[in-house]
């Protein structure tokens, strides 16, 4: 694979792939068992927990006494296996969609291109705090247990965060289509009497794969994005347990130690003595958001800079009307 031989993309692919692996590693020899820290002594005697990044290294303890390192490690395979498959989940449906949309019915396509571009101004976050709020938090609170399992507000949560951006990663597969669609080799296959299918296996495919993978990488940093939000506002992945915070008040906690559930929990003593307890969940998730930056750059540069629009001017009405023509020449060809 040629974007192996970048380096950005090799140091992205690393800390990934060290941190995702250890952490199933970890789960699979220790079972995710998190080590109590033994008290320890200091200068006016014996200390309590939580111990800062110089009491116990490298990152201190939670305010459990747990090694915050080892918290980041167990943690690691649940945000970027989130990550991972909702970006999946994303991807195959948006891929799917956009591309049958733009080829098979064009004049739907561009009929309904207006709407979709409307989901650029809409925030994803509030979107999926409004649908999850009560089935992850408040539901929780109310009764002190949820009404649903775990499995079943993991399929919710799961399925909100794939279908609240589908919109928009859908009209830009769908513009990527239409480009290439627009190019000149593509009318004299056209003219020579390919099909849709044809089109699709032995021209489009080929051309969409590398945008594919662009696509992919985007997504899973747009998830990891959205979950740190969702976890400022309490929102955990499956839903969280009411326990004690570090002063003795309830609040609600992350169950699988998912960073962004422990940004969430912890964010209030950022601004305390213990501003390493959420700080540390916040570095790893930046690092990784950092790592999959790396990795899109990477494969951009070895694939001849080839990249996936985010983003388009609002469609105007002369625009709108420009685009049902080309939908229909396009249609014209094919059928």
């Amino acid at each position: 694979m040629k974007a192996f031989k970048n380096l950005s993309f090799v140091i992205g692919f690393s800390f990934i792939a060290l941190i995702l692996g250890g952490s199933l590693v970890y789960g699979w020899v220790y079972g995710d068992a998190i080590p109590v820290v033994p008290l320890k002594s200091g200068a006016e005697g014996a200390m309590k927990p939580p111990y800062g990044p110089m009491d116990h290294l490298p990152f201190g303890t939670n305010a459990l006494g747990q090694s915050m390192f080892l918290v980041m490690l167990v943690g690691a395979k649940f945000t970027l296996g989130i990550a991972f498959l909702v970006a999946f989940l994303r991807f195959v449906l948006s891929a799917f969609i956009g591309t049958v949309m733009t080829l098979y019915v064009p004049k739907f396509t561009a009929w309904i291109r207006p709407f979709l571009q409307t989901f650029y101004y809409y925030p994803i976050t509030l979107l999926a705090f409004m649908m999850l709020y009560w089935v992850l938090f408040e539901d929780g609170l109310m009764g002190g247990e949820f009404s649903y399992s775990f499995s079943a507000r993991v399929l919710i949560e799961l399925a909100v965060l794939t279908l609240a951006a589908v919109p928009i990663s859908t009209l830009i597969v769908s513009n990527e289509v239409k480009d290439i669609m627009k190019q000149e080799f593509m009318e004299s296959v056209q003219v020579l009497g390919g099909n849709r299918r044809h089109i699709l296996r032995k021209h489009l495919l080929p051309f969409l794969k590398p945008r594919f993978v662009v696509l992919f990488l985007r997504e899973a940093i747009q998830v990891l994005i959205l979950l740190s939000h969702l976890g400022i506002l309490g929102i955990f992945f499956g839903g969280g347990a009411l326990m004690e915070d570090l002063f003795g008040n309830p609040a609600m906690a992350s169950l699988s130690n998912e960073w962004s559930g422990l940004i969430g929990k912890d964010f209030k003593y950022l601004f305390t003595t213990y501003t390493w307890i959420p700080f540390i969940p916040i570095l790893f998730l930046t690092l990784a958001i950092i790592a999959l930056k790396l990795m899109v750059e990477g494969y951009q540069e070895t694939h001849g800079g080839v990249g996936v629009k985010r983003k388009e001017a609002p469609a105007t009405e002369d625009s709108r009307l420009d685009g049902k023509e080309d939908f229909e020449r396009v249609d014209r060809k094919i059928g």
